[in-house]
């Protein structure tokens, strides 16, 4: 995948000047196939790296909730982007009510950490780590933005 072009993320600069726009944004970036497959491939390694926080089952399986929400909001956002360039105001809504934005910010900034620090026998692409923990942030705080928006 070639991403050179956003080199300055722009999308997530996009993100407080209008949450509209920062959608439209993500849409030209990547694709969803291309985020799940990059999340869930992170989160295996993430769950096994030793040196990660992800040190009792408990901290694993919630994670693995809030994952699991944060996809839907993306798909959510891939599927209903093209036509008004805003994501369903219920899933948000109840993302927002479920995550405060400071959890958000956590937990994205633990699976960055533990897939940058992982060295273990699986192979895995740390290339755009960077790129897509603030592109799921930008999906994520999204939904914070529009459900405050008139």
């Amino acid at each position: 995948m070639d991403i050179s072009h956003q080199g300055s993320y722009y999308f997530y600069h996009n993100l407080s000047k209008s949450p509209k726009e920062a959608v439209k944004d993500l849409l030209e970036s990547t694709d969803y196939d291309e985020i799940l497959y990059r999340v869930t491939g992170w989160l295996r390694v993430a769950f096994s790296n030793e040196i990660g926080d992800y040190d009792e089952f408990k901290d694993r399986e919630q994670s693995t909730l809030f994952f699991d929400d944060l996809l839907d909001v993306v798909e959510v956002i891939f599927l209903e982007g093209p036509y008004d360039n805003r994501p369903s105001p219920v899933l948000c809504k109840n993302f927002r009510d479920k995550y405060p934005i400071l959890h958000i910010r956590t937990e994205l900034f633990t699976l960055l950490n533990a897939v940058a620090s992982y060295e273990g026998p699986v192979k895995i692409d740390k290339e755009y780590i960077g790129y897509y923990y603030l592109y799921l942030l930008t999906a994520a705080e999204v939904c914070h933005y529009l459900v405050y928006e008139k």
